[in-house]
């Protein structure tokens, strides 16, 4: 479907835009008014959308979104794929926005942005220590193998 028919079925509210790349992606940057969508509770997420709407899929992976695919069309959806780029989708006049949106699904994936959560800031120093330093761990434990040397 091209980006000029989802823009124009934006605008009469024909459809709904369910971005699929991931919860990370999506917090940076998503096309103003889309919905955050996973594959994991997917059957309980969807009750989140509009029912009578077709769901266009927002993907950079085609592999996931054809599972996406796959699932909304035996739960009764009708969908359309579009692997455009993001950049894309602003060159064709779409604003974008960023953080959390319409989150119809649980993001599973994290990231520790050390400006964002001060909380992560001393898990993220802890982990980085313990990181840096396991080499020297490993060395001083006689019954600790490192597989890379085996």
């Amino acid at each position: 479907m091209p980006l000029a028919d989802i823009r124009a079925a934006m605008d009469r509210d024909e459809l709904v835009i369910a971005d699929v790349r991931g919860g990370v992606a999506y917090r940076r940057a998503h096309v103003r008014g889309s919905w955050f969508l996973g594959r994991a509770n997917l059957k309980s997420d969807l009750q989140r959308l509009p029912e009578d709407k077709p769901v266009v899929l927002l993907s950079d992976e085609i592999g996931f979104a054809r599972l996406l695919d796959r699932d909304l069309s035996q739960l009764g959806r009708q969908t359309h794929i579009v692997t455009t780029p993001l950049q894309g989708w602003e060159q064709a006049g779409f604003d974008l926005e960023q953080g959390a949106g319409q989150m119809a699904s649980e993001p599973h994936d994290a990231i520790y942005d050390l400006e964002e959560r001060e909380i992560h800031v001393r898990d993220a120093h802890d982990y980085l220590k313990w990181r840096v330093n396991l080499f020297e761990i490993l060395a001083g434990d006689p019954g600790a193998t490192y597989v890379g040397n085996a």
